[in-house]
């Protein structure tokens, strides 16, 4: 028999059987094994989600919303059950029962929404208006980016249409929908930041309409995907979010956190102006650049590390310095946001700092032992073995057991002190150490809570999957 296993093309959608749903009837059945493909288009005014109703009838929790105007495409196969659920009111709006006699196009609702089509005569043009807001209301424009290595020119001209605004405006735990006045020129202006990651293959905005808004703090975190059928042939939109986005060879997705520019009326901005690429900007791009020739690995052959793998220590070690003496670096973060007192508020409770100075800059500058390196490269280039980071190591490495951090620790770096070990991946190249350090459980090391770290350890390693597997180590003083 076949297993359940429909498939909704919207990447990232998670269909986890969690509400048992008794109100309704239908579950879904195993019938033929006929494979039933269709459509479903919101027609309605609202948000909706398309939830699976498994064979047990327990219905599952999507958290990819369609847009209005919007269409997603179902995979199924007969007898498979789905419910349609307006977003907010969790009303149910339609149950579909897959089967090949079906049409292959399944229309939720009679209203016309903001961003869709209406039947019938063509209504009269509004001279005040612009697409779906006035023409002296606020419009909102995306930069289209051109970089060199230490400067950044912005050109506002592309406008972001009627369907993608409520994205923009999207308040999140990053800041998204939060808006930012900066003086350019001498003029006052008014951005609204949000961040974005899209999939430049398979699953790009113009295949597939999908772009993600970045919600959560811990940006890998982020679900809150978005999808409207219109981003497809949205080409100058999609151009200007690709030059947005800092270029990564080594993956097929892009992420940036813009400042959208609010002005009045319909008229471009064309808002120039020219901004100093920062410092951490510039060591992620060169680590994008070191990240391009790779040799073996030096306890893996099959895995690729840099052939400059010391500058690409270096790297890293200067984006850890340049968090850690950033006295507002995790401002906004649930645990250890604030360093001016002398022990901080964690996920274990309160726990000590071990601060350099009284005032910001609070701590010295981390620096490089070389034995924790070792003993980091070598999990780095284990972890991209595996292809998932972990703590584990493997039970007989030549002989010698390392499958536990204390036994590897005895191995490369006896009789020295530590704060733990981080580990991550798959990743890209920059993304460490900003992924330990803007957590809410790995951060502990870069800002000596808990431990008075004076010392780390790097490791980073490319797989056979093309991502990148790192490693930390935070050093204290000998025992």
């Amino acid at each position: 028999m076949r297993k359940l296993a429909p498939v909704i093309t919207l990447l990232g959608l998670l269909m986890v059987a969690a509400n048992s749903i008794a109100a309704q009837n239908a579950c879904s059945k195993e019938v033929d094994g006929k494979k039933v493909d269709f459509k479903v288009v919101n027609n309605t005014s609202k948000p909706f989600v398309v939830n699976f109703v498994d064979h047990k009838c327990k219905e599952g929790s999507s958290n990819r919303q369609i847009a209005a105007g919007g269409t997603t495409d179902i995979f199924g196969y007969n007898g498979h059950v789905f419910r349609v659920r307006e977003v907010g009111t969790n009303n149910l709006l339609k149950e579909i029962v897959a089967n090949p006699s079906n049409p292959a196009q399944i229309i939720i609702g009679s209203a016309t929404p903001n961003n869709a089509t209406a039947k019938g005569p063509a209504a009269k043009p509004q001279p005040n208006t612009v697409g779906n807001q006035p023409a002296t209301g606020p419009t909102y424009w995306l930069p289209t980016v051109q970089r060199t290595p230490t400067v950044t020119n912005y050109t506002y001209n592309v406008r972001v249409p009627d369907y993608m605004v409520s994205w923009v405006l999207q308040q999140t735990e990053r800041g998204g929908g939060q808006t930012v006045a900066k003086t350019i020129n001498g003029k006052p202006y008014t951005f609204v930041q949000q961040g974005f990651t899209w999939d430049t293959n398979g699953s790009s905005p113009a295949r597939t309409g999908q772009i993600r808004i970045d919600d959560k703090r811990e940006r890998w975190r982020s679900n809150l995907w978005k999808d409207n059928s219109k981003l497809k042939d949205d080409r100058t939109v999609i151009a200007a979010l690709d030059s947005a986005a800092l270029p990564n060879p080594s993956t097929p997705w892009r992420e940036v956190d813009l400042l959208v520019l609010r002005a009045e009326g319909s008229q471009p901005p064309n808002l120039k102006f020219s901004e100093a690429v920062p410092l951490v900007d510039q060591v992620k791009a060169n680590q994008l650049k070191l990240a391009e020739k790779t040799r073996a690995g030096s306890y893996f052959p099959d895995m690729q590390v840099p052939v400059d793998l010391a500058a690409f220590r270096n790297g890293m070690l200067k984006l850890g310095n340049l968090g850690r003496n950033n006295p507002d670096y995790r401002k906004g973060n649930r645990y250890a946001s604030n360093f001016g007192g002398s022990d901080a508020v964690t996920d274990r409770g309160r726990e000590k700092v071990f601060k350099s100075n009284p005032s910001a800059p609070y701590f010295k500058e981390l620096t490089l032992d070389p034995k924790l390196n070792e003993a980091c490269q070598f999990q780095a280039e284990y972890q991209a073995t595996i292809g998932r980071s972990t703590h584990d190591g493997p039970r007989n490495y030549n002989g010698v057991n390392l499958s536990t951090f204390d036994l590897r620790l005895k191995h490369f770096a006896p009789n020295i002190g530590t704060a733990g070990e981080g580990a991550g991946g798959p990743a890209a190249a920059f993304d460490f150490p900003e992924n330990w350090m803007k957590s809410e459980t790995h951060y502990r090391p870069w800002f000596s809570i808990g431990a008075d770290v004076r010392t780390v350890g790097l490791g980073a390693a490319k797989g056979r999957d093309g991502k990148w597997y790192f490693c930390m180590i935070g050093g204290t003083a000998a025992p």
